[in-house]
Parts: C-alpha cells; sequence; structure tokens
C-alpha cells in the first residue's frame, strides 16, 4: 500500500498536478512517503486527519501501449469537443467492479481469483468499433466473444462476495474514452482512430485499487492473474 499510494503521489507532484490540493490520510510511514511527494507540488498536507480504512478494487483487462497510444489519440479528439478523456495510464477494460472492500480481506480475495484464473487461457479480443452515446460518452467496444464472457462470468462468481453491491449483469467488452458533463455531438465518426490490429490479445487480469482524488481517479495495480490453462484444441 506504503508503494501505491507514493506512486500515486508522486505522478501528482511530477505533473504538478497536487498543487492547492488538501490530502488527508493516516499518520505513518505511508503518511511520510505522500506527504513528501505531495509537498515538492506544494500541497497542503493533513497527517492524521483522515483514514484510509477501505479499497475501492476492480478487476481488469490491461492494455499493451500500441492500444493504448492510438485509443489515447482518439480520446483527445474528444476532449477538443468538451469532453473530459481519460488519462492514457487509466485506460483499461473493466472485467468485474468489486467496490468498497476492507483492506484485510485483499489477500483473501486475491485466493479466491487465483485458481479460477489460472484455469482460462489467453484469448483474443476482436475490435468492434467507437461508440458515442447521446453527447454523454465515447467508448471503444470489442465484441462479447465466449471467452470474455467465460473470463467475467468466473471473475464475478469468485468476487461477489466480496462486492459491496454486486453489478447486475456482465460487463461489456469496452473502454471508456471520454465523459461529456453537459453532453455534446456524436462524435465517433469525428475522432481519428486505426487500431493497431484486429485483436486485442488478453492474457492476464489485473486486480486495480482506485485512488479518488478532485482532480480524477489514480490506479493502482494490486496483483496481476496470468491466464495460464490450456487452449482449447
Amino acid at each position: 500500500m506504503g508503494s501505491a499510494v507514493y506512486d500515486f503521489a508522486t505522478r501528482l507532484a511530477l505533473h504538478g498536478q497536487a498543487k492547492g490540493a488538501a490530502v488527508l490520510i493516516d499518520g505513518d510511514e505511508t503518511t511520510k512517503a505522500f506527504s513528501a511527494s505531495v509537498q515538492i507540488a506544494g500541497a497542503p498536507f493533513y497527517p492524521g486527519a483522515g483514514e484510509i480504512d477501505m479499497a475501492r478494487l476492480f478487476a481488469a483487462v490491461d492494455l499493451p501501449p500500441e492500444w493504448k497510444a492510438v485509443l489515447s489519440a482518439a480520446a483527445a479528439g474528444a476532449g477538443g469537443r468538451g469532453g473530459k478523456p481519460t488519462a492514457r495510464e487509466n485506460l483499461h477494460l473493466t472485467v468485474f467492479f468489486i467496490g468498497e472492500t476492507k483492506p484485510d480481506a485483499v489477500p483473501d480475495l486475491i485466493r479466491e481469483l487465483e485458481t479460477p484464473l489460472s484455469r482460462l487461457a489467453p484469448f483474443s479480443l476482436p475490435f468492434s468499433r467507437l461508440h458515442s452515446q447521446a453527447g454523454r460518452m465515447l467508448w471503444a467496444s470489442f465484441a462479447d466473444t465466449p471467452a470474455w464472457r467465460l473470463l467475467c462470468g468466473a471473475v464475478r462468481l469468485a468476487a461477489a462476495p466480496f462486492a459491496a453491491k454486486p453489478e447486475p449483469r456482465e460487463q461489456t467488452a469496452h473502454v471508456t474514452l471520454a465523459r461529456f458533463k453537459h453532453g455534446g455531438a456524436h462524435l465517433a465518426p469525428l475522432c481519428p482512430f486505426t487500431p493497431p490490429g484486429p485483436n486485442l490479445e488478453v492474457a492476464a487480469v489485473d486486480l486495480m485499487r482506485s485512488l479518488l482524488s478532485p482532480l480524477g481517479p489514480s490506479y493502482v495495480r494490486e496483483h496481476r492473474f496470468e491466464l495460464t490453462g490450456e487452449q482449447a484444441s
């Protein structure tokens, strides 16, 4: 947890984004690392004024650099038309949103996910197209293949007991590129995008922690589960 928070704070500091932000965190070794990083950017820091007692978790498929590059460029196109692009490092496909979880339950969650995910084989996820919905969101969709649905089902079955409010349905395979506060045009045809290939290769699932701030979320990987099962013949 210390290194995760330190990385988050350092990113804010190095980009000059923490200036003027108030930070609340528990007073321990993590505090010292966070304080040192945030103060680089001149942010007020209040050790002991708050407590991080829950972990906001989700399972996701990370994207390789070549996919992040082209999707980030499409998101930037929406940003020029009034949208808020998703940061390149935050681009991902959500498999299952777990939500607020007690930190001491995370090791149990990892153990529950380890076995079913290790039995699944890597697979290819075909790219579909860009979408925009009522000017509220821009996203990239991928085909909901049987392998994707099997992955989502396995994660849901293992992680649902740890979720405060389990989602009522499985995730569609998509990457959120931008959101619009006040609506906008249907931007999908206007955003330049050429996929780096016809398929996204899925070989691992990450358990992610979301760190929230007034600047938006930052995601830190808690654990990576490799898909090491055998391909069906």
